[in-house]
């Protein structure tokens, strides 16, 4: 398996904190336990969202609200990386997001277990070519699971990672096809499997000066105890 240093992705990764249940229409018409559809916000650029959404150190200068065929969007850009997570503590939940990933950006992603003092969490990403789960724990970050998949860059994907116990889950839909990936975390190879943590996505460095990862329908479900 393939491990990458969390001090060199780190130094380019700047962390955001949710602080809440979604910054923006923070319900879930579902019964879930986070919503996000940003569609209370206004349209900005950079986006300051102010209630329900910090930055420590400073502002969210890396994200904007859009408008994508009428609807409003979550964007990531330039040429930074940024892991934002909610508040939401959990440790059998699926969190699931509709993403549209730039040409120019390396990878676009959703974070489950997400411990904001180690940095350990599951990550689920996808780069045009294949769809991934890492593993981050120890200082590192391990690939433990991944497939080819067809992607369509003029659509939404929906991205869903599923943590039930030590079996960690993950979706790609384009609503026509489906690509899934599992890891069975045996609680050894890699560290102890992941215990409680936070839900989020992830938006990482872009190969050019230019992009615009798009997220919108975040949402997170608890499926267990």
């Amino acid at each position: 398996m393939k491990k990458i240093g969390l001090v060199s992705m780190f130094l380019w990764v700047f962390l955001t904190i949710l602080s809440g249940c979604g910054g923006g229409k923070s319900h879930n018409p579902s019964g879930g336990a986070v919503y996000d559809d940003f569609e209370s916000y206004t349209l900005s650029d950079p986006w300051s969202p102010g209630n329900g959404w910090s930055q420590p150190g400073g502002g969210l200068v890396s994200w904007a609200i859009l408008s994508d065929n009428g609807s409003n969007v979550l964007c990531h850009k330039g040429d930074t990386s940024n892991l934002i997570h909610t508040k939401f503590d959990g440790l059998n939940y699926t969190v699931s997001t509709r993403v549209k990933l730039d040409p120019n950006a390396s990878m676009i992603g959703i974070v489950g277990r997400y411990n904001s003092t180690n940095h350990n969490h599951y990550l689920l990403t996808i780069n045009g070519l294949k769809v991934i789960i890492r593993k981050f724990s120890g200082g590192y970050g391990y690939v433990v699971a991944d497939s080819d998949y067809v992607h369509d860059w003029t659509t939404y994907q929906t991205l869903t990672l599923s943590m039930s116990g030590s079996t960690i889950t993950g979706t790609v839909s384009d609503g026509t096809t489906e690509t899934t990936v599992v890891y069975n975390d045996n609680g050894t190879t890699y560290g102890d499997v992941l215990g409680t943590g936070y839900a989020g996505i992830a938006s990482y460095k872009a190969l050019t000066d230019v992009q615009n990862n798009l997220f919108d329908n975040f949402r997170v479900t608890v499926t267990s105890p």
